[in-house]
């Protein structure tokens, strides 16, 4: 399973042509990549004018196959143009799912959500939920550090707590 995370810098003011270009563009003829969305979302915070994209793909190959085949599209030909007319930069990252299932709730541990299927229900997550990403740069070798103190965390979580092992 591999993440796609997806930022466009647009042009000061885009925002609102870049949202237009995809209801203009339409959704039928990026059925391949739109299967795999988990979602498109604006900054409220940090860089102005950015947009970012996140995709669930089974491997590197289901990405390329996907996205690259839209390229031969020749009717989103126009779109392109459009969009990179609006862009100032775009930066693209692979992430893998975390090796513990209790950070994980739609996917690891036999729960894997694709996106063009409904999603489960989750205990406390309301439609109007906000989406929070948060990276933390590491020391070269200490990723398995890393990952043990969550393991620490939420097993002294889940004993006060029960309902957090949910």
């Amino acid at each position: 399973m591999l993440f796609e995370q997806r930022c466009y810098t647009l042009k000061p003011g885009a925002t609102a042509a870049f949202w237009q270009a995809q209801v203009d563009r339409g959704f039928d003829l990026v059925q391949p990549i739109q299967q795999r969305l988990v979602g498109y979302f604006s900054n409220v915070s940090g860089p102005v004018d950015q947009i970012t994209h996140l995709y669930r793909y089974d491997s590197f190959d289901d990405w390329q196959g996907r996205l690259h085949g839209l390229y031969g599209v020749p009717a989103l030909e126009p779109y392109f143009r459009t969009v990179r007319a609006l862009t100032t930069a775009q930066q693209n990252q692979f992430f893998a799912v975390a090796p513990i299932p209790e950070l994980n709730p739609l996917w690891g541990a036999n729960r894997d959500w694709v996106p063009d299927h409904p999603p489960p229900l989750l205990p406390g997550i309301a439609p109007d939920s906000l989406v929070e990403e948060h990276s933390t740069v590491l020391l070269p070798g200490t990723i398995p550090s890393y990952w043990e103190a969550w393991r620490e965390m939420l097993g002294e979580a889940v004993a006060v707590n029960p309902a957090r092992a949910c």
